[in-house]
């Protein structure tokens, strides 16, 4: 049976989620008591065993010129004992049918390992999110900005400066306030911290960064000008008493995401990030 999980199911899928995706870091207990809704999950049983589930999450996208809706699918999961038998196929296709019978646009996803970009292009997923990776290394340099941590006041200023260097690329996923306030607060609770480089109030870069003690890495780096990023990450490090960091920005080097768009529209380019990812 494939159907849409309760409030009754939330043992079993937390159960299931547990042992597909171990955690330490106390990302698990914080996604189910901040982000978790039985209503987006997708469940497939056996009389009364979960086998197999996936999270159905909304997101806007802006493709070319018009704003559309695309299912986020998230923590897709086999029971271990249950696997090699088909059953993720059985659950990516009914959320499809659910997809198009409810207006959603496309079905958008991040694969956790490269093997699995060959897995769900069987179901006609192609490569269409992209971003550029690199190694910042800390330069001596003017510090013509005033770098400092974000706080919740800055949300719509970071919004803003996501959304304007955003444009011409297609499709890029947008977020809402209530979005951005969401990851803001993600990042706050598991110890990453949103840094700003600001000319007076005005906000000209920003970096979601994890102080990983091995490697130091922005997740993602969006800036007007290349010397508005230069400035946020020579501050950063210092911050952060490093000499270098990865870093993780819109671009084409990499793709990191896949799509299946219900038009058979497939965009060779585009950005999302940042997904519980």
């Amino acid at each position: 049976m494939i159907r849409f999980a309760t409030e009754a199911d939330t043992p079993a899928v937390r159960a299931l989620w547990d042992t597909c995706f171990p955690d330490d870091s106390g990302f698990n207990p914080y996604f189910f008591a901040h982000r978790y809704d039985p209503t987006q999950t997708l469940l497939l049983l056996e009389g009364e065993s979960l086998l197999a589930m996936v999270q159905m999450l909304p997101y806007d996208m802006r493709l070319a010129e018009r704003d559309v809706t695309a299912t986020y699918i998230y923590g897709a999961c086999t029971a271990p004992e249950a696997r090699r038998r088909g059953l993720m196929a059985q659950l990516l296709c009914a959320s499809f049918a659910w997809d198009k019978a409810h207006g959603r646009a496309a079905s958008i996803l991040i694969p956790q390992e490269a093997w699995l970009f060959d897995f769900y292009a069987k179901y006609g997923y192609e490569p269409c999110f992209y971003v550029a990776e690199s190694v910042f290394t800390q330069t001596c340099v003017d510090e013509t900005l005033s770098v400092r941590v974000c706080g919740e006041r800055d949300i719509i200023a970071v919004q803003a400066l996501y959304e304007q260097q955003m444009r011409g690329i297609s499709p890029y996923v947008r977020r809402s306030a209530a979005q951005w306030q969401e990851q803001f607060a993600l990042f706050a609770a598991l110890g990453g911290v949103l840094y700003g480089a600001f000319n007076a109030d005005d906000l000209r870069a920003y970096a979601f960064v994890w102080n990983d003690a091995q490697s130091p890495w922005a997740q993602e780096v969006v800036s007007r000008h290349d010397d508005d990023a230069c400035v946020l990450l020579n501050g950063i490090c210092r911050r952060l008493k490093c000499d270098a960091l990865r870093l993780v920005a819109p671009g084409c080097d990499r793709a990191l995401g896949v799509a299946k768009f219900y038009d058979a529209t497939v965009p060779s380019t585009g950005y999302m990030n940042l997904m519980w990812n």
